[in-house]
């Protein structure tokens, strides 16, 4: 998981995999068909381990403004924890993907809707609850959010710090739709 988080899907070799796992070509092939079947398997436990915190952090949010602030400001942490390569594998790997890798580029882009379908529902129900103004929209909402949450993921990859991504979260944030005082 960490040599394709940090290489990307293509530009891992299978000598690259064989020194990482121990094992030689014929046991990666025998245990997971190709190099595709790996990365699948590779990116399905990536998200497994990931989707029950996003789930339950969107649940648990007392409004949809502290879920997605709470998304964000987990990915600030998360993206550039000490140890681990910086940003998100399925970001990162989606923008190193040729197109003659379509069946990585539709899991990829099937992950990232997911993400943003999660976020989009819990905005409605800010909306059905009455916390955002009329008229708010959370389709293109939920898109601004993940595409804030995808551009983080690749500053982090660039370099960014936690507090560098903390104020991009905050700056994010001020955009959130607010309802009228005047109601």
């Amino acid at each position: 998981m960490m040599l394709f988080w940090r290489q990307g899907y293509e530009p891992t070799s299978m000598s690259d995999l064989g020194r990482a796992m121990g094992l030689n070509a014929p046991s990666i092939y025998a245990a997971f068909g190709n190099k595709e079947g790996l990365f699948l398997r590779v990116l399905d436990r990536y998200v497994k381990a990931r989707t029950p915190g996003l789930e339950h952090l969107l649940e648990a949010a007392s409004s949809a403004e502290e879920a997605v602030r709470g998304l964000l400001m987990r990915a600030a942490k998360g993206f550039t924890l000490p140890g681990r390569p910086p940003g998100c594998l399925v970001v990162l790997a989606a923008a190193r993907v040729s197109p003659e890798a379509r069946v990585i580029q539709r899991k990829l882009r099937h992950r990232r809707r997911r993400r943003e379908e999660l976020v989009q529902a819990r905005i409605q129900q800010g909306i059905d609850a009455g916390e955002l103004p009329v008229g708010t929209r959370a389709g293109p909402l939920a898109k601004f959010y993940s595409t804030v949450f995808q551009g983080m993921a690749l500053q982090a990859a660039d370099g960014a710090s936690r507090a560098e991504l903390e104020a991009v979260v905050e700056e994010a944030m001020a955009a959130w739709p607010k309802k009228s005082a005047l109601l």
